[in-house]
């Protein structure tokens, strides 16, 4: 990463000085499988990070290879849903990864406009705004126009590798129950 300087070692990274690339796959994100519906059948990425842009109007982005063909079946029905894991759907991700299974096997899927997983975390589903370059990727804009959620664990990746979250104890100043959806 050209142009990048790594900071003076110090009590913030305990004296390590990570290069551009440990730092950025130190981010941690939930782990997402966004889809489309195309003439060719439905189209789907998982691992691509997702952000939410705005509340209001409430926007969110995804970054994936704008030649995959999630972005163009993005492109060709002007609508995507952004389906975020729960803990308990490693294996559909993997599906997606590794191209074991069947992407879109009914039993997991409500099909018809862009797939929706069954018990996902949370889904969004989306029109498009725009697609922007972004580095040697594109950044997908999309106003959320349905949404729905269910009280489960997020599914992490963090640096290369899939986690639950640690359960803070209640008594711990910051716990916070899980809301009702």
């Amino acid at each position: 990463m050209s142009g990048v300087q790594l900071l003076e070692p110090s009590e913030v990274d305990d004296g390590v000085r990570a290069g551009p690339g440990r730092v950025l796959d130190g981010l941690p994100s939930c782990v997402t499988v966004v889809t489309a519906a195309a003439a060719a059948g439905p189209a789907g990425s998982a691992g691509h990070p997702v952000t939410p842009v705005s509340l209001d109007p409430p926007l969110v982005a995804f970054f994936a290879p704008g030649a995959s063909r999630a972005v163009a079946a993005v492109r060709e029905s002007g609508r995507f849903a952004v389906n975020v894991l729960a803990a308990d759907q490693a294996a559909l991700y993997d599906r997606f990864t590794r191209g074991t299974g069947d992407r879109f096997d009914p039993a997991d899927w409500e099909l018809g406009g862009p797939p929706r997983l069954r018990r996902a975390l949370a889904v969004l589903e989306c029109e498009l705004e725009a697609v922007t370059p972004a580095g040697g990727r594109v950044m997908v804009l999309g106003r959320v126009r349905r949404l729905g959620a269910r009280r489960a664990e997020p599914l992490v990746s963090w640096r290369g590798a899939l986690h639950g979250l640690a359960h803070t104890p209640p008594e711990h100043p910051h716990y916070r129950a899980l809301p009702a959806c």
